[in-house]
């Protein structure tokens, strides 16, 4: 083969090469296009997908605040409440303290009156045994007087018999 010939040949490889690689890369382009195009549709599906959770997430940020200043206006409420029921409770013990020295005073004049009972009782049974000892002596001035009341009758009739004689 001449060297003419051998460049000629090579020279229509080279082409076929060069029409095949540029084939080649006509179909790379496309593909890299189709790749770059479904990327940019995935990726802008990805953006639209991300912006919308965001805007989800946004909105139940949203929601979540106004709960969380609901809870707060509630555990405001609840102290509020809790302080009211301190003050009440402070009061109730108060009320309590003037109470229990309320039943310390009665629980003194009950011991008192309890006293005074039992000088009463004992006065009462002084008087009792008084009055069964005046009662004796009333029954003893009673005989004596019917004695006497006898006594007298016989007398009577002594002197009867004596202004008859």
């Amino acid at each position: 083969m001449t060297s003419a010939l051998l460049i000629e040949r090579n020279r229509e490889t080279a082409k076929l090469t060069s029409a095949y690689l540029l084939e080649e890369t006509e179909i790379s382009n496309a593909d890299v296009s189709i790749y770059v195009e479904e990327a940019g549709g995935s990726t802008r599906d990805v953006i639209i997908t991300i912006t919308r959770a965001v805007g989800t997430i946004t909105e139940a940020v949203g929601t979540i605040t106004e709960v969380v200043g609901t809870i707060t206006e509630a555990v405001g409420t609840i102290t509020e409440a809790v302080g009211t029921i301190t003050e009440a409770v402070g009061t109730i013990t108060e009320a309590v303290g003037t109470i229990t020295e309320a039943v310390g005073t009665i629980t003194e004049a009950v011991g008192t009156i309890t006293e005074a009972v039992g000088t009463i009782t004992r006065a009462v049974g002084t008087i009792t045994r008084a009055v069964g000892t005046i009662t004796e002596a009333v029954g003893t001035i009673t005989r004596a007087v019917g004695t006497i009341t006898e006594a007298v009758g016989t007398i009577t009739r002594a002197v009867g018999t004596i202004t008859e004689a």
